[in-house]
């Protein structure tokens, strides 16, 4: 089976933007790329410099921005609730993380400056999209019968590691 990629997690991204509001699930998101589960995370953090969870921490930090920078009345534990974080403690780590900012500072003098240079990445994704379509992406998923594996670690001298790989081999 093969996919565009970048038509695949469109789907999925689009999905995460018009839900921000809910609780986030990679197995939706997923699902909506028709990527497996395992897969999802690499594929997109290779594809987009940045993984699903940073993505997802930007997009609802900077639409939190847009409720602070313009509804001064806005409590922070409406904003945590509305955008589905845990507490409104996890929304302002979150949010000063992604921001650079805390919350109740942006809220009160907002450096929109720094605001706009937040969205570099998601710009960046519209630019790597249109640099995909110029290239030919598939990925190919295989399914294979479980097999056994021997595992060994080398703890110490990096130097003897040829020695270790070949007592692995025998």
């Amino acid at each position: 089976m093969s996919h565009r990629l970048d038509q695949a997690f469109e789907r999925a991204l689009a999905y995460l933007d018009q839900h921000l509001n809910e609780p986030f699930d990679r197995q939706v998101l997923a699902d909506i790329a028709h990527i497996p589960l395992c897969h999802f995370d690499p594929l997109f953090t290779a594809l987009y410099h940045m993984s699903i969870d940073a993505y997802a921490e930007l997009l609802k930090s900077l639409e939190a921005a847009h409720l602070l920078g313009f509804g001064k009345q806005v409590s922070l534990a409406t904003i945590a609730a509305k955008l589905a974080y845990r507490n409104e403690q996890h929304f302002i780590e979150s949010f000063t993380r992604s921001i650079g900012q805390s919350p109740e500072s942006f809220q009160q003098a907002p450096d929109w400056g720094n605001f706009f240079a937040k969205q570099q990445p998601l710009k960046s994704f519209r630019v790597d999209a249109n640099h995909q379509d110029k290239q030919s992406y598939s990925v190919d998923i295989v399914s294979f019968d479980a097999q056994a594996l021997a595992v060994m670690e080398h703890h110490g001298d990096p130097a003897l590691l040829p020695q270790t790989i070949a007592r692995f081999i025998e």
